[in-house]
C-alpha cells in the first residue's frame, strides 16, 4: 500500500485534529491511494504582497493533465497542468487592499491555502553587497571614524521599527550555469523588531518612503549577493557576443565531462602527496606547501555568466511587479570597463523579457565615493569612477533613473552605512516617473550639453528648474547652502591634460567654466574621483550632480 500526503501550505479542510483521524482511516482501510501533489511556487506563501492593478501570473507543477483551480480575491481561474509538469494562470488585476486575503490553490486532490496576502506594490531589488547590506549589518560597525550617529540610527531602526505591511521574500544565494531553476525556500516576512535585521537596506528604506507617500503595502523581493559582477545578473539569452558565447560552451563542456568520483580520488591523491610534502618541508626548515583544492562543477560558480540569473532570478519570473531597482559596479572587469553600458542595456532588456509586463522601470545608483580625496586632477584611467560614468550613460535606456550617492559614501569602507538616502533617492524616481507624484524631484542636475563661447564653456543640466546652490552633505542631515566656491569642474584643453576650472552659476540650469591656460576647451568632467570631495553642485532640492564626462563640447 503506498499513500503520499499532499502538500498543505494551511489544512483550512479540517481541523487538525479531524484531519489526523481521516488520516488514520485511510491508512487503515484504503488499498492503494496515490494523491497527486499539486504545489505553488514559493513566492506565493502565507503574508505575500501582490502587485495591485496588474494581472497576476500564478504557477506551480503538479501531475501532467491535472485541472487546478485558483481562488482569490472573489475570482477564480482555471488550468490544466501540461506534459511537462508545469502549470500557470493569469488573476485579473486587483485594487491596493489592506485587507488581508486567502488564496486556495486546489486540484482533485489536493488543496493549499495561502494566508495573509495584502495587495500593493512589489519591487524587485538586486546587486551586490550594497543591495544586499542588511540592517543588521548595517547597525554594526564600520571602517571609518564619526559615524557613531549613523550606527545608532540604524540600530534604533532595526530594533524598534513595526510595519506589518511593509514585508520582504529573500531568495537564497544558488548559482546555477547551466539549469535554470523553478523554485526557492523562502519565506514573506513583515517589518517588525525581530525580522528587521535581514531586511536589505537600500531597498528597506526604499519602500518606507513608498509606504509614506502612497499609502499601500509594500512589497521587496530581495535577490542580492556580495561581490558579483553583473553578468551573473543577465539571462543567457542576452549573451549573443562570441566570447560570452565561447565562455559558456566551455563551462558546458566542462559540466557534461565532470566527474565527481574522479575528482574525488585525484583529490585524496593529491592530500597524501600534500602531507608528505609538509613533513619533507618541515625537516627542511621551507614553509608549509599550498593545500590542493578539489575541483567543482562549474555550474557551482556564481562568476560564470547568467549563473545568478539561473539560479535566483528565474524563480521569481513572471511574479507581478511594479519595478526593480538595482545597486551593482564596485564588481567589475577591469579589462572591459567600456562594456558597462552595453551589459546594464543587456540586464535591463534581458530582465524586461523574460518578465514579459513590458517596460517596467528600472531605478538603479551610480556608485558611491570611496578612498582619499586627490589634490590634483585625474591624468590616468580609474574604473572605480569610468564605471560611474558608464551607469550615467545607461540613462539612455527608457524609463530608467539613477540615484547619485558620490557626497554619501565613506573615505575606508566600501560599504558605507547611510544606506537612508541611497533608498530616499532612488525612490524619488519611483514617487516622480512611476506614480507620477510631481511634485517630488526625481534627480539632482544632469548633465545636458556642453557649449564653447570663446574661452570658456557654458554646461547645461536636466534637473535644476528650481535652480543651482553649493551645498554640502553632512551624514543623515539633509544637504544644506555655503558659501564657498563651487569646484568640482574640470576641463582639458588641445594637449589632453585635465585642470581644476572656475566654475561659477550663472542661471537655473547653467554653469560657466573657464581656465586661465585653457584658450580652446575640449573636455569637461565634474567629481572625477574615487571621493570627489571638492565637488559641491547640488540643485534647491538637495541632490547632487551626478559624475560625467565629455569631449563633445559645440561651438557657439
Amino acid at each position: 500500500m503506498t499513500i503520499k500526503l499532499y502538500q498543505l501550505r494551511d489544512m483550512d479542510l479540517v481541523t487538525k485534529g479531524k484531519r489526523i483521524k481521516i488520516f488514520f482511516i485511510t491508512l487503515c482501510f484504503a488499498s492503494s491511494i496515490v494523491f497527486a501533489e499539486i504545489k505553488i511556487a514559493t513566492i506565493f506563501s502565507d503574508g505575500a504582497v501582490l502587485q495591485c492593478e496588474k494581472p497576476l501570473p500564478i504557477w506551480g507543477w503538479g501531475k501532467a493533465g491535472e485541472e487546478v483551480k485558483v481562488s482569490f480575491a472573489g475570482q477564480s481561474q482555471k488550468t490544466i497542468v501540461d506534459a511537462k509538469g508545469n502549470w500557470q494562470l493569469k488573476l485579473k488585476a486587483v485594487k491596493g487592499s489592506y485587507k488581508p486575503y486567502s488564496m486556495v490553490v486546489q486540484s482533485e486532490n489536493s488543496r493549499i491555502v495561502i494566508r495573509n496576502i495584502v495587495v500593493g506594490e512589489v519591487w524587485f531589488c538586486s546587486g551586490q553587497s550594497n543591495m544586499m547590506y542588511t540592517l543588521e549589518m548595517l547597525s554594526l560597525k564600520t571602517k571609518d571614524v564619526g559615524y557613531e550617529s549613523v550606527l545608532k540610527f540604524m540600530k534604533d531602526e532595526k530594533e524598534q521599527a513595526k510595519d506589518e505591511f511593509l514585508r520582504q521574500i529573500k531568495v537564497p544565494n544558488v548559482a546555477s550555469a547551466l539549469e535554470t531553476k523553478k523554485d526557492f525556500e523562502g519565506q514573506w516576512l513583515a517589518s517588525t523588531p525581530q525580522n528587521n535585521g535581514s531586511f536589505s537596506g537600500t531597498a528597506y528604506f526604499f519602500a518606507k518612503q513608498l509606504r509614506q507617500h502612497l499609502d499601500r503595502p509594500v512589497g521587496i523581493v530581495n535577490v542580492t549577493w556580495g561581490g558579483k559582477r553583473i553578468e551573473s545578473f543577465i539571462p543567457p539569452s542576452e549573451f549573443n557576443q562570441a566570447i560570452h558565447k565561447q565562455l559558456l560552451t566551455k563551462i558546458q563542456k566542462q559540466v557534461k565531462s565532470y566527474d565527481a568520483q574522479l575528482a574525488s580520488k585525484k583529490y585524496q591523491q593529491a592530500m597524501v602527496k600534500y602531507r608528505e610534502a609538509i613533513k619533507l618541508n618541515r625537516k627542511k626548515g621551507l614553509p608549509r606547501p599550498k593545500r590542493p583544492i578539489m575541483s567543482v562543477v562549474p555550474s557551482a560558480n556564481s562568476a560564470t555568466p547568467a549563473s545568478i540569473f539561473n539560479g535566483m532570478v528565474n524563480p521569481v519570473i513572471p511574479y507581478a511587479i511594479r519595478g526593480a531597482i538595482w545597486y551593482q559596479g564596485e564588481s567589475h572587469n577591469p579589462n572591459r570597463v567600456e562594456a558597462h553600458r552595453g551589459l546594464l542595456k543587456s540586464l535591463i532588456r534581458g530582465w524586461r523579457a523574460k518578465w514579459q509586463q513590458g517596460n517596467f522601470p528600472v531605478y538603479f545608483c551610480q556608485l558611491a565615493n570611496l578612498g582619499e580625496s586627490l589634490k590634483e586632477p585625474l591624468q590616468k584611467k580609474n574604473t572605480w569612477v569610468e564605471i560611474s560614468n558608464q551607469l550615467r550613460l545607461g540613462l539612455e535606456i527608457s524609463n530608467t533613473g539613477m540615484a547619485v550617492l558620490h557626497d554619501i559614501g565613506q573615505v575606508k569602507d566600501i560599504h558605507p552605512v547611510n544606506k537612508v538616502d541611497v533608498g530616499k533617492r532612488l525612490s524619488r524616481w519611483a514617487l516622480h516617473d512611476t506614480y507620477q507624484i510631481n511634485n517630488i524631484v526625481p534627480s539632482g542636475p544632469l548633465f545636458q550639453s556642453a557649449e564653447r563661447k570663446g574661452a570658456t564653456v557654458i554646461v547645461h543640466f536636466n534637473y535644476s528648474e528650481s535652480g543651482l546652490i553649493v551645498g554640502k552633505k553632512q551624514l543623515l542631515e539633509p544637504v544644506k547652502p555655503v558659501e564657498r566656491k563651487l569646484s568640482g569642474f574640470e576641463l582639458c584643453g588641445e594637449d589632453g591634460v585635465w585642470k581644476y576650472a572656475t566654475a561659477k552659476i550663472i542661471n537655473p540650469n547653467q554653469v560657466l567654466l573657464s581656465h586661465k591656460d585653457i584658450v580652446k576647451p575640449r573636455g569637461v568632467r565634474y567629481a572625477w574621483q574615487q571621493n570627489p570631495a571638492n565637488a559641491n553642485l547640488y540643485n534647491k532640492a538637495g541632490l547632487p550632480t551626478a559624475i560625467f564626462s565629455t569631449t563633445k563640447v559645440s561651438s557657439k
